[in-house]
């Protein structure tokens, strides 16, 4: 069953993509500038952390530099600096589009986008000093917690009153995945925040909360905001409906069901129905990702020339193979024997690496490309910094697929082996270590070719529209003329 491709509205109720487009266009590209910058942070201290694997002595004078200050902090610069703003911003403009209204309390969601910016620095920052929770997945330290949830309850207050207003009464697909990633990400944060930080739970149950959150804050927060990009761009991209909505529908609801389940690992010292249960909701997953793959699959077929004439379309595609791949090895590595060779090796780098920078980076930045050009009604500034872009990145995870998971096997059978000793193990996988970081090193070019083309869009775009050219414009024109005479 095909979904139509454009809403339907009376003559009197239209409002055209210009005048939407320039009442969202402060609010969304201000958190795009936003998560550029956090972009290139993040690139950097992950590149620094890559470089100390091969050389711990790089960067060993600085204290905020060691390695379990720096990898923690460019995750956190990652995920909610750079992934969490860009994706805000896509799904705003989304919902303002699809429900064909303009942006309302724009002031509002602004401020609220500047304090998250700096819940983000006091996060980032407070784990370089050594200010943190020491919980996997929940590093920010204590002060910076309550600054994210309120600025965040700002910007989603706002963004559901813009709902609230639309036009369109039809809910698209890519509407039921904003929804509930807006739902859910304060349901996940305030109890990590309340059972991990401020009222703490004792014992092994904070391992099991941090595994919980840092399951669902992928599965429920981010996946929903990047596959509401891909519901509604591969079909605008390809000017093709979407082939089944009902499909949709089973993956959607799959994917709320059981995308909060996992997260638990196997060996735990925690009643074996824990460990059993998320093992079987993370197989359970692949569902919601096969039904994705099928129904994009059959959305595009037969129209591939596509993916080369639109440049968001490949990004926002090789997002989506890295989607299926990742789901296919979280369901993999939480099986019980796989899980007991992959344990504590390079397989969960892979996995991570696969997910943020194939995935949410790529998809984010496909959207953005054919965003940002609408809202400043002018081409790129640099348009071969698109191609750079994709070329290098795509290069760069997919080198670091392909080195960090043989390395994985074998750290996991080399530890198996109890003739083997540990430095041994590591100095046979540091080969593979090296060119894995060399795959770190092509995304870090791709990001700063990004970051770089957006800034100088929007500073173009700033430098056109400035109101002081007005100014400039009455008050020097008289006083050339009195020169002259």
């Amino acid at each position: 069953m095909s979904v139509p491709s454009q809403p339907s509205l009376s003559a009197d109720d239209a409002v055209s993509p210009s005048q939407i487009d320039a009442s969202c266009r402060l609010a969304v590209l201000g958190l795009f500038v936003g998560a550029a910058l956090w972009l290139a942070i993040g690139t950097a201290l992950w590149l620094v952390a890559s470089l100390k694997l091969i050389g711990p002595d790089f960067l060993s004078h600085c204290p905020c530099l060691t390695y379990g200050r720096v990898k923690p902090a460019a995750t956190n610069a990652f995920i909610y600096g750079f992934a969490s703003q860009a994706a805000l911003g896509v799904a705003l403009w989304q919902l303002c589009r699809l429900g064909r209204v303009l942006l309302t309390h724009t002031v509002v969601w602004v401020i609220g986008s500047k304090f998250w910016n700096l819940g983000v620095a006091l996060a980032v920052f407070g784990i370089l000093a050594g200010d943190t929770t020491g919980i996997e997945g929940f590093e920010a330290p204590r002060y910076a917690s309550p600054v994210l949830f309120v600025a965040y309850s700002v910007m989603a207050v706002c963004a559901l009153l813009t709902f609230r207003e639309r036009r369109e009464p039809t809910l698209y697909v890519s509407q039921w995945y904003l929804l509930a990633a807006l739902f859910s990400f304060p349901w996940l944060y305030s109890t990590a925040a309340a059972l991990l930080v401020f009222a703490p739970v004792r014992g092994v149950l904070q391992v099991v909360i941090s595994g919980w959150f840092a399951n669902g804050l992928k599965t429920l927060w981010l996946t929903p905001l990047c596959l509401a990009s891909v519901f509604y761009f591969l079909p605008k991209l390809t000017e093709r409906p979407l082939h089944s909505r009902a499909l949709a529908a089973y993956g959607f609801w799959l994917l709320a069901i059981f995308g909060g389940w996992g997260g638990i690992a196997v060996g735990l010292p925690v009643p074996r129905w824990i460990p059993a249960v998320s093992t079987t909701a993370a197989g359970l997953m692949l569902i919601p990702v096969l039904a994705v793959a099928v129904n994009c699959w059959l959305t595009i077929e037969g129209n591939w020339r596509k993916l080369l004439a639109s440049p968001a379309l490949r990004f926002i595609a090789f997002g989506l193979v890295c989607y299926i791949v990742t789901g296919v090895m979280s369901a993999l590595g939480a099986s019980h024997r796989l899980s007991s060779i992959r344990r504590l090796t390079s397989y969960t780098e892979a996995h991570q690496m696969l997910f943020l920078f194939g995935f949410v980076a790529m998809t984010l930045a496909g959207a953005i490309y054919y965003i940002v050009p609408r809202l400043t009604q002018q081409e790129w500034a640099r348009p071969t910094f698109v191609n750079f872009h994709f070329g290098v990145a795509a290069a760069g995870v997919l080198l670091c697929i392909v080195t960090f998971l043989p390395a994985s096997l074998k750290q996991g059978f080399g530890m198996a082996d109890a003739g083997k000793l540990f430095p041994e193990i590591l100095n046979s996988i540091l080969p593979f270590i090296r060119v894995g970081t060399f795959g770190v090193i092509l995304i870090a070019a791709g990001n700063v070719a990004f970051v770089v083309n957006l800034i100088w869009t929007c500073a173009r775009f700033l430098a056109a529209n400035c109101p002081c050219q007005e100014w400039l414009a009455v008050s020097v024109k008289p006083a050339t003329a009195g020169a002259a005479r």
